[in-house]
């Protein structure tokens, strides 16, 4: 049901493993899966990109989706319980994956969106006058 693109993938995906013939990348390259590895950035900004980017989106039904929509659901900050207070840290735990997905996903919109045009708009002009 759907046409997949680009897919997106963690900065890890690049990385060899003992045992492994290829990273997972070039194993999706050897597939002829078009993938690109998006760079680590800052974990609050990409909590940041998703939360904005979650404003925009539409989410196919709770059936092909549910599972992503429970994990964003249950993504949460780490809570220090001597300090009282959440850390800086989101928790690591069964949500982590699928809402740091989400993330990378907001960030490689954020790096391949369609760049505003810098030229400017050609002048036609019609009657001379100050509209023109």
């Amino acid at each position: 049901k759907y046409t997949y693109g680009t897919h997106y993938l963690p900065h890890d995906a690049g990385h060899e493993r003992l045992g492994m013939n290829s990273s997972i990348s070039g194993q999706l390259s050897g597939l002829g899966i078009a993938n690109q590895i998006i760079k680590v950035g800052s974990v609050a900004a990409r909590i940041e990109l998703g939360r904005n980017l979650l404003k925009e989106c539409w989410i196919d039904d709770s059936a092909n989706c549910k599972d992503g929509v429970h994990a964003l659901t249950n993504y949460q900050y780490e809570f220090d319980d001597n300090k009282g207070r959440f850390k800086d840290k989101p928790l690591h735990d069964w949500a982590s994956d699928g809402a740091d997905a989400f993330g990378y996903l907001a960030q490689a919109l954020l790096l391949h969106a369609p760049k505003a045009s810098a030229s400017r708009p050609s002048r036609v002009s019609n009657s001379g006058g100050w509209m023109g």
